[in-house]
């Protein structure tokens, strides 16, 4: 499993082919750089990922950001900043050991995780020691040779994404908001999760 922060609407660089003539081109862009965190989790047997977690800032969640293009499976959470916390990251295991059907009685699994704090807390450990899941941190400072989904999920999760907001700039939706990205959540991960990705 991996956490990343995405930008809701703020679109990388587009090349734009013009005439030789044209010496100036602005295009409107979104600017919408509040930020959520992702977390995916991808199994080593090749099965379909577990559905996301979505952390968004704020103090609630609204009704609006529930679409029916969503499957019902993914977990949203709100956080101050965007960013995982203690009970984020045990809800995150719940959601976890939901999918994955571990529990005291199912045989024993293997969690690798980056150093992240919350996945030292006690509370973390002992609901992984409880429901057979041995938690296996990648050494400090090497994540970015460990760990896999930087590159094999987030890279194109994270070009996807940029898509999505360039077709709606290209449909004159100059409004990308947290909506807009649940709107394409499904979309998006549907084009990551191939299974040469998994």
């Amino acid at each position: 499993m991996d956490e990343s922060g995405v930008r809701v609407g703020c679109p990388t660089g587009e090349t734009v082919i013009v005439l030789t003539e044209i010496k100036e081109l602005y295009t409107a862009s979104p600017e919408n750089r509040k930020s959520i965190t992702i977390i995916e989790t991808i199994c080593a047997d090749g099965s379909p990922p577990l559905p996301p977690v979505v952390i968004c800032p704020g103090e609630k969640i609204m009704e609006d950001w529930v679409q029916d293009n969503l499957t019902g499976a993914e977990v949203i959470a709100v956080s101050q900043t965007g960013y995982t916390n203690e009970s984020i990251a045990v809800s995150w295991l719940d959601h976890f050991i939901k999918h994955v059907d571990a529990g005291p009685e199912a045989h024993w699994r293997i969690l690798l995780l980056d150093d992240h704090t919350t996945h030292y807390k006690n509370d973390f450990i002992l609901k992984c020691h409880e429901n057979h899941i041995v938690p296996f941190v990648f050494p400090s400072h090497l994540t970015h040779v460990l760990q896999p989904l930087d590159i094999g999920v987030f890279r194109p999760w994270k070009h996807y994404h940029n898509k999505a907001i360039h077709n709606a700039l290209h449909s004159l939706n100059m409004e990308y908001t947290i909506l807009s990205f649940f709107l394409d959540l499904s979309s998006i991960r549907e084009q990551t999760f191939q299974s040469h990705t998994t």
